[in-house]
């Protein structure tokens, strides 16, 4: 659930910070932020606020919903989105198992941006590179996650650090593909992080 700090290296602004969410206990209900997921503001004075942060943070700080009443929002906010988490299931030293939490959500979206940076190349184009501003200029590609919260911070309209930017609905990859694609210069964007 919430953390008051959030630690590295998910508040790290050189990585993308994947949360998740699910459909209740018994996966019956609206999809929503897992609980056990965490989210928050970096506990680093070194890890502030990024720029390709700021409008989705400015936007947070206007809704209502529950959340600690301090908050250090002049640092790195996390997750950036999240992705499903729970029931994967996996061969593990020669037999089946499920798994869920973030620990099944990242890798999952690092064989999506995969898929994705493959395409790119593909098409003779340039990887993605440093995403985060990508993904920050494209928010409306992702379904908005509005129910659930991780213990401290609950879901609402847009941006907020339980669910982030949202997850990925049914047109998702799609649209971040083709956004990605008709790009015409990329730079490896490491010096986005100011």
């Amino acid at each position: 659930g919430y953390v008051a700090a959030q630690k590295y290296p998910s508040s790290s602004p050189y990585v993308v910070s994947v949360g998740g969410v699910y459909n209740g206990d018994l996966g019956d209900d609206f999809l929503q932020v897992d609980p056990i997921t965490t989210g928050g503001f970096s506990a680093l004075s070194v890890n502030a606020l990024p720029r390709w942060q700021r409008e989705a943070v400015a936007h947070f700080a206007k809704t209502a919903g529950a959340r600690p009443a301090h908050l250090n929002m002049s640092r790195r906010a996390c997750p950036d989105l999240a992705l499903y988490d729970a029931q994967y299931y996996i061969v593990q030293d020669g037999g089946d198992s499920v798994i869920g939490g973030t620990s099944a959500a990242t890798p999952t979206f690092a064989g999506m941006v995969s898929l994705m940076n493959g395409a790119l190349l593909s098409a003779g184009k340039a990887p993605l590179g440093f995403l985060p501003p990508f993904l920050y200029a494209n928010e409306d590609a992702f379904l908005d996650v509005v129910h659930g919260g991780n213990g401290g911070i609950d879901a609402v309209p847009g941006f907020e650090p339980a669910a982030g930017l949202g997850t990925f609905g049914p047109r998702t990859f799609a649209t971040l593909l083709q956004r990605a694609l008709a790009l015409k210069n990329r730079t490896s964007g490491l010096r986005e992080q100011g």
